[in-house]
């Protein structure tokens, strides 16, 4: 008979199954110690916000939620206000001649843009190349390459989007808004040239069209105050009271408080 021959695992593939193993338990202990760490980081972060020490990023959440919670109740006091003595009146700015009547509703800071688009110059190259089929076939493939990227360069700067994007000083009256540019001067944005008027309360934004200037943005408090404003200005008490995007402003009775 034939001797039985029985296979059995040597010791270099019992090695690397046990340090599979180990590898895999090392992994398993490194997740299990990882997500208790971040319960730990997560639990302190809540003890230490809860006692009044928020991070900086916490803090500037927490500075932003203040802001529109302030200029909610500015803009629905100005709401209020348009919809029955219409007194409202933050006082004159010196810096700026207003007309007759006019009343100053807001006097602060704003995010301004404007969206338009705009000429581009590019300016494509065209070169000769001398030498190899293949050296001058490389080399007209990168001119056009290098012309096809400037020219889409081009197109993306020449596009309608929201341009000269910053903060600026802002007026908000009865009758226009005010921003003071860059450049020097003041620009009039009329509530009677407006043709389309886009209110996000809730996202502090305000995008005004008009019939003969390009579209305006404003973003942060001044656009709640803004917003009312225009609608007031567009259509009346009864903006006030049925507008849509004025609802954030509204008691439970669906009415603006004090109209």
């Amino acid at each position: 008979m034939a001797p039985w021959v029985s296979a059995k695992p040597d010791d270099g593939g019992r090695n690397l199954l046990t340090l599979a193993a180990l590898l895999l338990l090392l992994i398993l202990v490194c997740k299990t110690v990882s997500r208790l760490l971040r319960c730990i980081w997560r639990y302190w972060r809540t003890y230490r916000f809860a006692h009044g020490h928020p991070t900086r990023r916490e803090a500037q959440a927490l500075a932003m939620i203040r802001g529109h919670e302030t200029a909610v109740e500015h803009a629905r006091a100005v709401a209020a206000d348009l919809a029955t003595t219409q007194s409202f009146d933050l006082g004159p700015a010196w810096d700026v001649i207003l007309d007759r009547g006019e009343r100053i509703l807001f006097n602060g800071s704003a995010h301004y843009s404007r969206f338009y688009g705009q000429d581009v110059t590019y300016y494509e190259s065209s070169s000769f190349f001398f030498g190899s089929p293949l050296f001058v076939a490389v080399g007209l493939g990168a001119t056009a390459l290098g012309n096809q990227a400037r020219r889409n360069a081009a197109l993306r700067q020449a596009a309608a989007q929201w341009r000269e994007a910053q903060i600026t000083r802002c007026l908000v009256t009865d009758q226009r808004v005010l921003i003071h540019h860059p450049h020097g001067q003041w620009l009039s944005f009329w509530f009677g040239g407006v043709v389309g008027v886009y209110p996000a309360l809730n996202e502090d934004t305000l995008i005004l069209e008009f019939n003969d200037t390009s579209p305006l943005r404003l973003q942060g408090p001044a656009s709640l105050i803004a917003s009312v404003s225009v609608i007031w200005a567009t259509h009346g008490v009864g903006g006030l009271l049925q507008h849509p995007a004025l609802e954030p402003l509204r008691g439970p009775a669906g009415s603006i408080d004090g109209a």
